[in-house]
């Protein structure tokens, strides 16, 4: 779901779903 995170990530929205998305996103 890495293509999904990034579109979440985009819109702010990777936070409001969870850590989990924003760190496979940024992977910091």
């Amino acid at each position: 779901m890495d293509g999904n995170a990034g579109k979440f990530n985009s819109m702010g929205n990777s936070q409001v779903l969870g850590s989990n998305f924003d760190s496979e996103t940024h992977d910091s």
